[in-house]
């Protein structure tokens, strides 16, 4: 019983869902479409956090005039001139790396733009323009996990 059990955890923790039709049906292939990108912060982030993040990319690259004090700029929350800095140094290369920032940052494709501040993307990404690409089922292997170890110390605990 308990190596059916790890059976199921161990599928479900590996396991993916699949939307729609395959990729490719009858030699015909779904393009990708291609949307702009931005890097910003992401919300909850510590104030502290984020003031070391966000001078660390000023002093390494990003164009932090704008939302200095004078600059067009600074008149932005706090937040919004964080994001912003952080998308000037992600648009100098425009990889996920670049958009860490120690877990402070994440990429997004919708425009963090503000009616007096726009956001420059020079970069692209590519998302699947239909559901038929493989997403990963979000926790799920670790919720089975936890619930096998639940009845395992519950089996336990019949024993004792």
């Amino acid at each position: 019983m308990l190596m059916i059990l790890f059976a199921l955890i161990s599928a479900a923790a590996t396991a993916q869902v699949t939307g729609g039709p395959p990729a490719t049906q009858q030699n015909r292939t779904i393009e990708p479409s291609v949307y702009r990108t931005w890097c910003v912060c992401k919300p909850y982030s510590s104030l502290t956090k984020l003031r070391y993040e966000v001078s660390w990319a000023c002093e390494n690259g990003a164009d932090c005039s704008p939302i200095e004090k004078g600059g067009l700029y600074e008149n932005l929350s706090f937040t919004d001139q964080v994001s912003y800095a952080f998308n000037d140094f992600y648009q100098k290369d425009p990889t996920h790396r670049q958009c860490y920032f120690h877990g402070a940052a994440r990429i997004t494709n919708k425009d963090p733009s503000t009616p007096t501040c726009k956001f420059p993307s020079n970069s692209t990404s590519t998302f699947p323009a239909s559901s038929s690409t493989r997403r990963e089922v979000p926790n799920l292997g670790s919720f089975l996990w936890g619930l096998g170890f639940t009845y395992l110390a519950y089996l336990a605990a019949q024993i004792a």
